[in-house]
C-alpha cells in the first residue's frame, strides 16, 4: 500500500468519523469507562492475583505506565480501593460479585453500541431478556479475555525487567513490542467478538495493528499535551480524576478513529464488514448500499476499487 492510497483511506476515515459522531460516542463511553473502572479492575487484578500478589504490584505499575502522570494519583485511588475490596470476607464478595460483573461488563456493552453505530449496525430487534444476556455473557468474556492478556503482558514484562534489571535498550524495545503487540490482541478481539458484524480475520489484525500504533502514537502526544498544559490542574484535589477521564476520552477516540480505518480498509482491500445473526443493517446505512454495489460490479471493478480507486 503506497502513501497516497494511505492518505486516501485517512481522509476518508476522517470524514466517517466526524459523520458517525465519534466524539459523541467517546464521551458516552469515557463515561461510563470512569463508572466501571474500579469493579472492572478488582475482575481483572482477581485473575491477575492467581500467579501472586507480586503480580498485582506489576500490573499496578503497567497500568500507571499507560496513563499520564497527572492521573496517576486517580489510579492509585481506584487500585488501593480494588485491593481492599478483594480483602473483604467471603460472604460480602459473593454478594458484591453480581454487582461487579454488571458494573465492569456496562462499558463493554456502551462499547458494542459505540461500534455498532460506527460500522452502520445495530442489535436485531425483538432478542428480548436472551439478547441482554448474551450482551453481558459477551462483555464478561472480553473481561475474562483482557484479564488474561494482562496477566500475559505482566508475566513476560516481569522476566524482562528482573532478568535485565532495567538495563539493555534491546529488551526495553522488546519489552514495549511486547506492550503493543498485548494492544493489537485486544482490540483484535474486541473487533471480531464485540460488534454485531462479520469480519474477517485477515480485517481484524490489519485494523487491530493500525489502532494499536495509532494508540501508542496517541499515547505519547497526550503526554506531551498534559505535560505542558494545566488541564487539571485548576480543579484541585480532583485534578487527577478528572485528568483521567480526560486521557480515557481521547484514548477513546483514538480507537474509534481505528475502527473508522479498519472500515475503510475492508471495503478497499478486504471483505466487506456485515452484520451477524444478531445484527441488522441500521437504517440508510452507507456501507449497505456499498455490499450490494460491490455485489453488483463486474470482477474486474471489483479488483479496480480495491486498488484504491472509488466508484
Amino acid at each position: 500500500m503506497g502513501a497516497k492510497r494511505f492518505f486516501g483511506m485517512f481522509k476518508q476515515a476522517v470524514n466517517d468519523f466526524i459523520a458517525d459522531e465519534a466524539m459523541t460516542l467517546g464521551a458516552a463511553l469515557a463515561f461510563y469507562a470512569m463508572l466501571s473502572l474500579a469493579p472492572l479492575l478488582i475482575l481483572v487484578f482477581s485473575v491477575v492475583g492467581l500467579a501472586g500478589e507480586g503480580f498485582r504490584e506489576d500490573l499496578t505499575a503497567n497500568i500507571k505506565a499507560q496513563v499520564d502522570p497527572k492521573a496517576e494519583g486517580a489510579v492509585d485511588l481506584v487500585v488501593s480501593n480494588a485491593s481492599q475490596q478483594q480483602r473483604t470476607g467471603i460472604i460480602s464478595t459473593i454478594i458484591s460479585l453480581g454487582l461487579l460483573v454488571l458494573s465492569a461488563t456496562a462499558v463493554f456493552a456502551q462499547l458494542q453500541t459505540s461500534l455498532n453505530k460506527i460500522w452502520d449496525v445495530e442489535a436485531r430487534s425483538g432478542q428480548g431478556v436472551w439478547g441482554w444476556i448474551h450482551k453481558r455473557l459477551l462483555s464478561l468474556a472480553m473481561v475474562a479475555g483482557i484479564g488474561v492478556l494482562a496477566l500475559a503482558s505482566v508475566l513476560v514484562s516481569s522476566w524482562i525487567g528482573r532478568a535485565t534489571m532495567g538495563g539493555w535498550a534491546f529488551w526495553k524495545v522488546l519489552d514495549t513490542a511486547v506492550s503493543v503487540g498485548v494492544f493489537v490482541a485486544v482490540f483484535g478481539l474486541i473487533y471480531k467478538f464485540l460488534p454485531d458484524v462479520r469480519i474477517g480475520w485477515q480485517e481484524v489484525w490489519v485494523g487491530a495493528l493500525i489502532t494499536a500504533v495509532l494508540f501508542v502514537l496517541g499515547k505519547y502526544a497526550l503526554s506531551q499535551y498534559f505535560a505542558y498544559s494545566s488541564v487539571g490542574s485548576v480543579y484541585g484535589a480532583a485534578g487527577s480524576l478528572v485528568a483521567l477521564l480526560l486521557w480515557i476520552y481521547y484514548s477513546t477516540l483514538i480507537f474509534f478513529f481505528g475502527a473508522e480505518l479498519t472500515q475503510v480498509y475492508a471495503d478497499r482491500y478486504g471483505r466487506l464488514i456485515e452484520p451477524d445473526e444478531h445484527g441488522q443493517w441500521a437504517p440508510d446505512a452507507k456501507w449497505k448500499q456499498r455490499n450490494q454495489e460491490r455485489e453488483e460490479a463486474p470482477e474486474d471493478q471489483i479488483k479496480h476499487v480495491q486498488g484504491g480507486e472509488k466508484t
